[in-house]
């Protein structure tokens, strides 16, 4: 089992005995910190256990390293720079006198560290993130008492992605045509604490075949093409996000978030509650004026698979509006994404040459085919 922890190792000072700071002029000096100790403890049990910081290139850091090294731990992923290794003074405490602990770790190496300077993290699979987060689950569970209707058992479906929060998980009503395994409503904040709602659909990148693979290509592109236009999604009330790309062999995922400005209701849903039939008739007036701006763009693009799953819904003041992902259609283009619409078209063509063929003289057919 792979075990890799991440955080800083600091150099620790302190007085021999139960000295107090003020009483001693030297101190004995090694090496410690959370994340390392548990590092250290599961190398001791055999575990191949990596630790991930960054330290400075002197001779403090590499001490830092051979400290670690000693024990078993990999060290393979530390990252050298920076000017200082971090510190803290312990002073113990004996009967009714407490410890005292004095950090001097601003400016370390790892605090003025940008997350492009890890760029050597070990292979981990999701597999291994999701046992362990069940095991925590597990753990904190026990450890706070809790009974077992009052806490939900762990479900990785509900495990957030990047910023998004997992509201609602469900398997998708076109899973066996699309390849996507679970689609899920989210919530996302921003830094000023507005929420944000969004759509994440997640495709495992190994299941996907070309055609598939042609479409979900095509979304990216459409919903990036007909942003500015005028009318369709109504101006920019559902954007798209690719989270993870479909050729990230690391992720093994395809992951697209579709970012809503107003909480999105799945059409699925929405037509289960009771609503007038003026409100359907004007929804579905709606959807039909999307798909003719779709239409009529410059480049058209034509809807070819047109489902409950591929519309959402915002409320806004009392009015429905409704917007499509997941867009699956044919487009005239000659580029590698573009179309079948074109093959079609010159199926059709020859199909035409071919039957007026028939009424040609044999020397004007063998001139025509040549």
């Amino acid at each position: 089992m792979k075990v890799v922890t991440f955080g800083e190792i600091m150099l620790r000072l302190e007085p021999e005995g139960y000295f107090r700071f003020v009483q001693v002029d030297k101190m004995t000096s090694t090496f410690g910190g959370g994340e390392a100790n548990v590092a250290v403890s599961l190398a001791n049990y055999g575990l191949d256990a990596y630790y991930v910081t960054k330290l400075p290139k002197h001779e403090i850091g590499q001490a830092a390293i051979n400290s670690l090294r000693r024990y078993g731990v990999n060290t393979s992923c530390i990252v050298r720079g920076g000017e200082r290794v971090g510190i803290y003074y312990n002073e113990r405490g004996a009967s009714q006198r407490g410890s005292k602990c004095i950090y001097d770790r601003a400016h370390s190496s790892i605090a003025e560290a940008k997350p492009e300077d890890i760029i050597n993290m070990p292979k981990v699979s999701f597999k291994s993130v999701k046992d362990l987060m069940c095991v925590v689950h597990g753990a904190l569970k026990n450890a706070f008492g809790a009974g077992a209707g009052d806490v939900d058992e762990f479900d990785e479906n509900y495990i957030p992605i990047g910023d998004y929060h997992i509201i609602k998980s469900r398997k998708p009503i076109d899973s066996k045509i699309t390849g996507c395994i679970r689609e899920n409503e989210c919530a996302k904040y921003n830094s000023f604490g507005k929420k944000k709602y969004s759509i994440i659909r997640v495709y495992k990148a190994i299941s996907i075949d070309e055609n598939q693979r042609t479409a979900m290509i095509r979304d990216g592109l459409t919903f990036s093409e007909v942003q500015d236009e005028k009318g369709i999604q109504f101006d920019g009330n559902v954007n798209i996000n690719i989270i993870s790309d479909i050729d990230d062999k690391k992720s093994g995922f395809y992951i697209v978030a579709y970012d809503f400005n107003k909480e999105p209701i799945a059409l699925q849903d929405l037509i289960k509650k009771k609503y007038s039939n003026d409100v359907a008739l004007e929804l579905c007036l709606s959807i039909a004026r999307i798909v003719k701006e779709f239409h009529s763009m410059e480049m058209p693009i034509y809807l070819r698979n047109l489902n409950y799953n591929c519309v959402y819904v915002c409320e806004r003041n009392d009015k429905y509006e409704p917007s499509i992902i997941n867009l699956d259609y044919a487009k005239i283009s000659s580029d590698e994404y573009g179309t079948v619409i074109s093959s079609v078209r010159g199926a059709q063509n020859v199909a035409k040459q071919m039957a007026l063929m028939k009424y040609t003289a044999p020397e004007v057919r063998a001139a025509l085919m040549n």
